[in-house]
């Protein structure tokens, strides 16, 4: 639930923030906006 006008403002620039940065894009072949290097992966014993 959004109070005003700002707090929409608020939400929505958290949102995009995370949408952008965060999550993969399918039109970049499930890749970030923002490209980060691949780790490897270690075995755990």
């Amino acid at each position: 639930m959004t109070l005003n006008e700002d707090h929409l403002k608020r939400i929505m620039e958290k949102y995009l923030t995370h949408d952008h940065n965060s999550r993969t894009h399918l039109g970049l072949q499930k890749d970030y906006p923002d490209h980060q290097p691949i780790s490897q992966r270690t075995q755990v014993k």
